[in-house]
C-alpha cells in the first residue's frame, strides 16, 4: 500500500516522534513543485538553457485520511504533537534544522529521485472530523533536501 512516513528528533526528544499514512483523500499526486525553473532559450534557437544554477523545490501537500474507530483521534493527535514538537525545536535553536523526514512509498523507486526527505512544515496540521470516527487532515510540507 502507498504511504508516507513522518519522522523527527531532534534535542529534548528522546524517542523519535513517526506516523505513516496510508490513506490519502483522492487519488492525486501529492509532491508538486513549488515554483516553475526560470530558463531561457537562446536567441538564435540552437538550444543553449540559461538559468538559476539550483534545483526547484517540491512541496508535499498532504490530505490525510484516518477512519479507523479505535486509533483515528490518536492519530491526529499523534500529527499536531509532531507538528509542536517541530515547531519548538524550530524556535529553540535557532540556525538549526530540525531533523524531520519523510519517508516516500507512494511510487516506484527511483521515480521521484529518492525515497526519504529532509522536510519542513509550510503549513499546520489542520483537521476536520468527518463523521463516524473518522477524520481529514491537510498539511503542506516543503522539501528541504533529499537524503536518502
Amino acid at each position: 500500500m502507498a504511504s508516507i512516513t513522518l519522522t523527527l528528533t531532534g534535542p529534548g526528544i528522546t524517542t523519535p516522534l513517526t506516523k505513516t499514512i496510508s490513506k490519502f483523500r483522492g487519488k492525486e499526486f501529492v509532491r508538486s513543485y513549488l515554483h516553475e525553473a526560470k530558463l531561457s532559450d537562446s536567441y538564435n534557437g540552437n538550444g543553449i538553457v540559461a538559468g538559476p544554477s539550483y534545483a526547484s523545490k517540491y512541496l508535499w501537500t498532504v490530505n490525510a485520511f484516518f477512519s479507523d474507530p479505535l486509533t483515528s483521534f490518536q492519530d491526529v493527535a499523534d500529527l499536531f504533537w509532531m507538528y509542536e514538537n517541530w515547531e519548538r525545536l524550530r524556535t529553540s535553536y535557532p540556525g538549526v534544522v530540525p531533523n524531520f523526514v519523510l519517508s516516500n512509498d507512494t511510487t516506484p523507486p527511483n521515480f521521484l529521485g529518492g525515497r526519504g526527505f529532509l522536510v519542513a512544515f509550510q503549513t499546520a496540521p489542520n483537521s476536520n472530523f468527518v463523521g463516524d470516527n473518522s477524520y481529514e487532515v491537510k498539511f503542506i510540507l516543503k522539501q528541504l533536501k533529499e537524503i536518502l
